[in-house]
């Protein structure tokens, strides 16, 4: 919990009002689950994608996010959308040369800022696996975790011998 100080001008009153942040994870293993069922968290891969959902209510923001994960080119760039409330509000790529959070803004009520994060990826001639995580800014920061992802290469992006792995925290 972060408390939020206010001081008003007429009275030599502070208040501290509580902010407070609210969500639940629960993982299933789509592989071994035939029929999953979520409180919050829904994740599902498939042989060259990925998506993962999680409910988030923070301060007065209340929204479902989610993350799809799809596809990976030669140049280890990994395309991928963050919607929210099943709106598309950030597509983008990543790229190992410039690792970094991709963030996207809303002003209702406040700002408050969502970040995704890829970490720990390995690139294989084969495969992409790796990390996605959420941070959440408003008044303080909150990670939540999601989940570990493998998605396969098309077979025509094989290269021999190439093995890349980066890890961020």
């Amino acid at each position: 919990m972060c408390l939020l100080k206010g001081k008003f001008p007429l009275a030599v009153v502070t208040i501290l009002v509580p902010l407070v942040a609210s969500f639940t994870l629960k993982s299933v293993d789509p592989v071994t689950s035939n029929n999953p069922t979520f409180d919050s968290c829904e994740c599902h891969s498939g042989n060259s994608s990925f998506y993962c959902c999680q409910s988030i209510s923070v301060y007065r923001f209340s929204e479902l996010v989610c993350v799809n994960v799809s596809g990976v080119d030669t140049q280890n760039v990994i395309p991928f959308t963050l919607s929210v409330d099943g709106k598309p509000r950030f597509t983008d790529k990543y790229s190992e040369k410039a690792p970094q959070p991709y963030c996207v803004e809303f002003d209702n009520p406040g700002p408050v800022y969502i970040c995704l994060i890829f970490y720990n990826l390995t690139f294989t001639s084969t495969q992409v696996s790796g990390c996605l995580k959420l941070r959440v800014l408003v008044q303080a920061e909150i990670f939540i975790p999601l989940r570990c992802f493998n998605i396969f290469r098309p077979s025509d992006v094989k290269r021999e011998n190439d093995f890349t792995t980066t890890y961020i925290v």
